[in-house]
């Protein structure tokens, strides 16, 4: 969806950043604005949806956005297979029948309760969760294995706007490392170095207990 005909003004942004929010949050003029997610243009409209409701319209290649993003920090609703469905979750390989990754679920206890890699040794293994559009991500959670003591005790993050392009969520020049579970239950929640927009959340991890498993939520701007 975009808002169509009150564009004042268009610039290249760096995909995973927030630099059409923070320049539309810096104008007085912009009241809202579309992102054009294949070329990482930023359009500043003049007017929102609200106001000029007629001129909202279906565009598969523009997400639109509304000035203020401040808002709570919320839970996407991984745990929610009707939010998130299990086709939208996916991983670069599992276990078995049991360790799928849509096990990788925060309280899930379908399975064998929890996304498990093939193997523990293999660096390159992520569970990824497509969120079905463009949110401003502000934090995770994690949680180990519901039936096996078996977890993750670092991580990495990674996130996308096309599934393409992957960015690090990172302190300084480096991949931030998440510190991960203790046990199967607790939950362990962080917040990103700062808001990330994207649609794709990749988590890698790095350390573990027994077996690298994970189940995950995502915390997005309400």
């Amino acid at each position: 969806m975009m808002l169509k005909g009150h564009t004042y003004k268009t610039f290249k942004f760096t995909p995973g950043t927030l630099e059409c929010r923070e320049a539309c949050l810096a104008d007085d003029r912009c009241q809202s604005y579309n992102v054009v997610m294949f070329i990482a243009m930023c359009e500043l409209n003049n007017r929102t949806k609200e106001a000029r409701p007629e001129d909202f319209v279906r565009n598969e290649d523009r997400y639109y956005m509304a000035k203020d993003l401040k808002g709570e920090c919320g839970p996407v609703g991984v745990a929610d297979k009707n939010a998130v469905s299990d086709a939208r979750m996916t991983a670069s390989t599992f276990r078995n029948e049991g360790n799928k990754p849509h096990y990788g679920r925060f309280h899930e206890s379908r399975g064998k309760g929890a996304w498990c890699p093939a193997t523990k040794t293999n660096r390159t293994d992520y569970l990824q969760v497509d969120m079905g559009t463009m949110l401003s991500v502000c934090a995770v959670a994690s949680q180990g294995k519901e039936v096996y003591s078996q977890w993750t005790t670092s991580y990495t993050l990674y996130l996308s706007t096309d599934g393409v392009v992957w960015n690090a969520d990172k302190e300084t020049s480096t991949a931030k490392v998440f510190p991960g579970n203790s046990d199967r239950r607790s939950v362990v929640k962080h917040f990103l170095t700062t808001d990330i927009m994207a649609r794709y959340v990749r988590f890698y991890p790095i350390t573990y207990h027994n077996f690298p498993c994970l189940r995950v939520e995502i915390f997005v701007r309400k």
